[in-house]
């Protein structure tokens, strides 16, 4: 009895520790739901945000033009009707709660992103990022920071540019992509079309190139992914040895 104890500890030790890693094709690694009580507009700063629009000027504390406020009494975004949480985002010191607020943006051109939580790309493969869009707002692109320069999407259409919420779906092993000229106080616009490099994301958001102004609203910013295959590999490979160790160390026991 002791030995098939001995030898089933590093088998439940590995189970354990692959437990951890996402188990489907789609398992969100990171949501902003934008959540917070209280009324009037807040700053998108609190949501560990960033906003920036013409030329650069920086945004952040302005809520004339960008913030996050209530949407309003039965309106709500895919995020909100379900009550999706947040993940590996959310207020500072507070755990995100989920009562309808969402980003709001007025300008002819902005970029909003944050740097609260790096995609490691050596264990993650991104399957998507998406968002909820409501509004007469223009086509967004995902914005994504690698080694220090940022890089936009090609711009998904908004789905529906009425006052009904739909959600937009980047396909980001298929993604076309282009330099993102930006320099906080001087500079935002798109470069030239290039490969997207390899490396870790730092920060990622949203852009838009034009048509911004009269408002659009934005929820549920969402990254999929799933774990490389050397991630897997790695676990097995423990508890493979693991599995040899408790063996060998059974054998000399009896």
């Amino acid at each position: 009895m002791k030995k098939s104890r001995s030898l089933l500890l590093p088998l439940i030790a590995a189970l354990a520790v692959s437990s951890i890693l996402p188990a489907s094709a789609q398992d969100v690694i990171y949501r902003e739901v934008f959540g917070r009580s209280g009324t009037g507009s807040s700053v998108v700063s609190v949501y560990n945000w960033e906003a920036y629009g013409v030329n650069g000027v920086d945004e952040t504390a302005n809520t004339n033009n960008a913030g996050v406020s209530a949407d309003g009494p039965g309106v709500g975004s895919f995020s909100n009707i379900n009550s999706l949480p947040a993940v590996n985002s959310g207020v500072t010191g507070t755990t995100p709660t989920n009562d309808g607020r969402t980003f709001f943006f007025n300008n002819a051109s902005f970029l909003a992103y944050t740097t609260e939580y790096a995609v490691d790309r050596s264990i993650f493969t991104i399957n998507t990022i998406s968002w909820d869009q409501r509004g007469t707002g223009p086509a967004l692109s995902a914005a994504v920071q690698i080694g220090g320069s940022w890089y936009v999407s090609q711009a998904l259409p908004n789905p529906n540019a009425t006052g009904v919420w739909n959600t937009s779906v980047l396909d980001f092993g298929t993604a076309t992509w282009s330099t993102l000229d930006f320099t906080a106080g001087s500079t935002l616009a798109i470069g030239s079309a290039t490969a997207l490099p390899s490396g870790n994301l730092t920060a990622f958001g949203f852009y838009a190139a034009s048509g911004a102004s009269g408002g659009t609203r934005i929820d549920g910013f969402t990254i999929t992914a799933v774990p490389e295959p050397s991630t897997y590999g790695i676990i097995f490979g423990v508890g493979l040895i693991a599995l040899a160790v408790a063996r060998r160390r059974a054998g000399t026991r009896a």
